[in-house]
């Protein structure tokens, strides 16, 4: 498994280099790491032979983490993405990359462990799917692609990163289909995924990729608090 570090303070480069090695040996992990001091750099390297995992700083000098992130993700929409950082004023650009986790300096080593555990989880999920019938064809769709689901008269319409699918299937059973996966019922006729959202405006959840998801009226601020505990887990490592 190829992971690049990208952070342009030579020994924070080594302590994640460090603890990595060290979680590799203790599960059985055969790895390799190339470390990076700069995003431009890291690009490079990533446009000839992509890597499975990076681990990247956001405040680069150049080009931020951030700006990297979004050009390795144009690439790879898979790759796992960790983001290295010393302020929590960071939540929205993360997502927004679909980082899946972050580590806050001074990193620990149970903190690398715990983002080498969402990694895990992170490929593992990458298998689930689930299957519907749409237009009399059985249609099988990855869970991680599912951007939400939109009930609309008696169908639902399942928008995912690659189309959209219609179903006459409930929405109890695509809620049920749905089940492994971080999805939220944020209005009567909405199912989002919350690792598509990149944002919480007034009304609506605004997603990765560019469109909006309204937030039912009553219990709205419960919603919204719903989905920051999903990101305060997340950024804790608290989520499997």
């Amino acid at each position: 498994m190829r992971i690049a570090i990208c952070d342009d303070v030579p020994v924070d480069r080594q302590i994640i280099t460090e603890y990595l090695l060290r979680y590799s040996e203790e599960n059985l992990i055969d790895i390799q790491i190339e470390e990076f001091a700069g995003g431009e750099k890291l690009l490079s390297a990533f446009s000839s032979s992509p890597f499975k995992i990076i681990f990247i700083d956001i405040y680069l000098d150049g080009i931020s983490g951030v700006e990297t992130a979004y050009k390795i993700r144009e690439a790879d929409k898979d790759c796992a993405i960790i983001f290295i950082t010393s302020s929590v004023d960071y939540r929205a650009d993360g997502f927004e990359v679909g980082a899946i986790h972050y580590l806050v300096k001074p990193v620990t080593y149970k903190a690398a462990a715990a983002a080498m555990e969402r990694c895990r989880h992170h490929f593992a999920s990458e298998e689930k799917y689930f299957n519907i019938t749409s237009e009399r064809q059985v249609i099988r769709i990855k869970l991680k692609n599912v951007l939400y689901a939109e009930v609309y008269g008696k169908k639902v319409f399942i928008h995912t990163v690659d189309g959209t699918y219609k179903t006459y299937k409930s929405m109890s059973e695509i809620t049920y289909l749905l089940q492994e996966g971080p999805f939220l019922r944020c209005h009567r006729c909405y199912l989002v995924n919350m690792q598509h959202i990149s944002r919480i405006l007034n009304e609506n959840f605004q997603l990765s990729n560019g469109e909006k998801v309204p937030i039912r009226k009553n219990g709205r601020q419960k919603t919204k608090d719903i989905f920051n505990d999903y990101l305060f887990r997340c950024i804790r490592g608290d989520l499997r």
